[in-house]
């Protein structure tokens, strides 16, 4: 079976959407406000002997186009027409031939999606129509409609808000050349929140606008690093972008470093059986095989690897940032066969969003593609995991130095056997890691010269006594056909389970400003207090840790395949001066070796819930979170998630300091250095 390849023309990006409902050109008095667009446009179909697709050889033809939409937009109010403008996006092109004449086979490609527009138009009190119009869909270079997948009508209704807003979910019929088909829609175009510049005032007045939020988190990007190295793991995700920054830290805490220019090149392919030597039996993912092929893509992406001391040695950690426009690198076809049933292929591809900490030791860094806890290999067909091949792949040990002067080629290429997780197989790997220039750094703070202001940091210490409940996902096939067979999904069900129970979990309360504000005015912000004044206080909370629970996955198909991992990291993060506290959704997918979908958390929450009335102020108390809900379906797939789960919280000691920072350039970024 021949690897699948990637398709490097397009990439995945995020939808910006504008409406405008007016009568020819948008006149003055226009209202402009801000919308978010989510779903996906799923165009399933088949060949349909009614419509010729014997003489063509295409009735054994069967698959889907799916478009994801995610982003913002800007929503024009008029008065009877309008169109929603969906750009910067991709889609995914899935396609199985199951013509029992021919040979069996599968395609998947990336497929361009340019100037896409929902067209409104005003039909009575509350009543629309609308039409998916703009340059038209193709299946790409796989078997399908070819530019026919245009001008077509979407169900809508107005949502029941005071803005603007519409619900396309629904399914339309369709034909193109010798196939038939439906589209299926789940696109909603929300009114964005606060988009309106009086509420979004009254808001900031009171405290508890957008502006504070984004500057807390600035905050608590700004001071993890500081933090890190306390907490930093043995082992994590490898080196997994093509295009960035490679930055070594030398010393304890923050110290200096050196930045290189660095990239990816290359494939690694994974060729796979389940084997009964390595356990499939247990896991019941004997009769699959295939192959996984990864080739890392990026668009303006940047590798940073830092290093700091922990304990006498050295770990040194890989983190990413940039764009999240970025290609689907890693694509997979597996089959399926069981004794008494029809035998199956699934085809897919993601784009892993990874990084994480390379191993260390005596000033030496491990360079390998991927590590025990990365997920590059992650897709919805059933395969190996990275902790299975991670072992086996070709890595190179040299000096932290030698990393940072740059200008040399690190080769990660080799074939290698073998056998973990109830799969065996082969890897050959051509990856290699080019460094370039290098640039300096001296993060270490300095005095600060010239006038300066008093600035207060109040603080409290908080730590995860215990953990109980479950989240987790049940999941089934999705109904159309069409959409199903390419993922080898249909008639498919099964249930995911999260169980945390962080290990090691710490973390800290903080808020920061003018050092004449009273003592009373922090402890309000930070929920330890009752009286004071917040606005102009920056606040918040975080706690983290790097293992601790279990994954588990039960899937149903001519069989039961079952499998289960400890969880790595995980964290909280709290909502101040609000209540709100969210548990972060892992980096890692929640997928595993059994076929499934992959849930997507949009907002990067697994749970949330509200600190109990006064419990940071009683020092003990017990938090409650619900299951996001959020994530509703999935390419081939209709999921569900939910449950709860309780963490014990202790808050220590509150502790002050009054810091000197230069006149103007108070920020509690720019305090880092001072409280690490």
């Amino acid at each position: 079976m021949a690897p699948p390849e990637p398709v490097d023309r397009q990439y995945r990006g995020r939808a910006a959407a504008g409406v405008a409902l007016a009568a020819g050109p948008v006149h003055q008095g226009t209202v402009n406000e801000q919308t978010l667009v989510g779903g996906t446009l799923t165009f399933a179909w088949h060949g349909d002997p009614q419509r010729g697709c014997a003489a063509q050889g295409l009735c054994g033809v069967r698959g889907a186009v799916t478009v994801h939409l995610d982003g913002f937009g800007q929503l024009r109010q008029g008065r009877i027409r309008g169109e929603i403008d969906l750009v910067g996006t991709s889609a995914t092109a899935r396609v199985v031939r199951e013509d029992p004449a021919s040979a069996t086979g599968e395609c998947i490609d990336t497929v361009s999606v340019q100037d896409l527009q929902v067209r409104l138009r005003r039909r009575g009190a509350g009543a629309y129509s609308a039409l998916l119009n703009g340059s038209p869909i193709s299946s790409g270079r796989c078997a399908g409609p070819v530019n026919e997948l245009s001008r077509l009508p979407l169900p809508v209704r107005r949502l029941h808000t005071r803005r603007l807003g519409f619900d396309l979910r629904g399914r339309a019929p369709f034909t193109a050349g010798p196939f038939s088909g439906v589209l299926i829609s789940t696109v909603v175009v929300r009114p964005a929140p606060h988009a309106d510049p009086a509420e979004r005032a009254r808001r900031d007045r009171a405290g508890a606008g957008g502006p504070m939020r984004t500057r807390a988190l600035a905050i608590l990007v700004t001071l993890i690093p500081v933090a890190a190295p306390a907490s930093a793991p043995a082992q994590a995700p490898g080196i997994a972008q093509t295009q960035g920054i490679l930055a070594i830290f030398g010393g304890t805490g923050v110290g200096t470093g050196t930045v290189v220019d660095s990239s990816l090149t290359g494939t690694l392919a994974v060729s796979f059986h389940g084997d009964p030597a390595a356990g499939c039996a247990a896991r019941d993912v004997c009769g699959y095989s295939g192959t996984i092929l990864w080739r890392p893509q990026s668009q303006s992406r940047e590798l940073t690897i830092f290093s700091a001391r922990r304990g006498g040695s050295e770990q040194v950690g890989l983190s990413l940032s940039g764009s999240d426009s970025l290609l689907p690198t890693v694509s997979s076809v597996v089959s399926r066969a069981r004794a008494g049933a029809a035998s199956a292929s699934c085809a897919d591809t993601n784009a892993p969003d990874v990084g994480g900490f390379l191993p260390a030791g005596g000033g030496r860094v491990t360079v390998r593609a991927l590590t025990s806890a990365s997920a590059v290999l992650t897709t919805r067909c059933a395969g190996p995991l990275d902790a299975d091949v991670a072992a086996s792949l070709p890595s190179v040990s040299l000096p932290a130095r030698a990393l940072a002067r740059g200008h040399r080629r690190i080769d990660l290429g080799g074939t290698r056997s073998f056998a973990a997780g109830g799969v065996a197989g082969t890897l050959s790997s051509t990856l290699a890691l080019h460094l370039g220039g290098t640039t300096s750094l001296s993060p270490r703070w300095t005095p600060p010269r010239g006038r300066t202001v008093a600035v207060r940091v109040v603080s409290a210490p908080l730590r995860v006594t215990g953990a109980t409940g479950m989240l987790g996902s049940t999941f089934a096939g999705a109904g159309e056909p069409d959409a199903c067979a390419p993922l080898d999904s249909c008639g498919l069900r099964g249930a995911l389970t999260v169980r945390p129970r962080p290990v090691q979990a710490d973390g800290e309360l903080m808020a920061v400003g003018p050092g004449r504000r009273p003592l009373r005015d922090f402890l309000k912000a930070l929920g330890l207090g009752r009286r004071g004044r917040v606005r102009g206080i920056q606040a918040f909370g975080e706690i983290t840790w790097q293992h601790g629970g279990t994954l588990a996955t039960e899937v149903a198909q001519a069989g039961v395949c079952r499998d289960f991992e400890a969880l790595g990291a995980g964290g909280l993060a709290l909502d101040l001066p609000g209540r709100g506290v969210h548990l972060l959704a892992p980096d890692a997918a929640l997928h595993l070796r059994c076929p499934g979908p992959i849930p997507a958390f949009g907002s990067g929450f697994l749970a949330s819930g509200a600190l109990p009335p006064d419990g940071l102020a009683r020092g003990r108390f017990t938090l409650g979170l619900g299951g996001n809900p959020s994530p509703r379906e999935d390419d081939g797939y209709s999921l569900s998630f939910g449950g709860r789960v309780a963490l014990r919280i202790q808050r220590g000691r509150i502790h002050q300091q009054i810091l000197r920072e230069p006149a103007g350039s108070v920020s509690a970024a720019s305090l880092a250095p001072q409280l690490g």
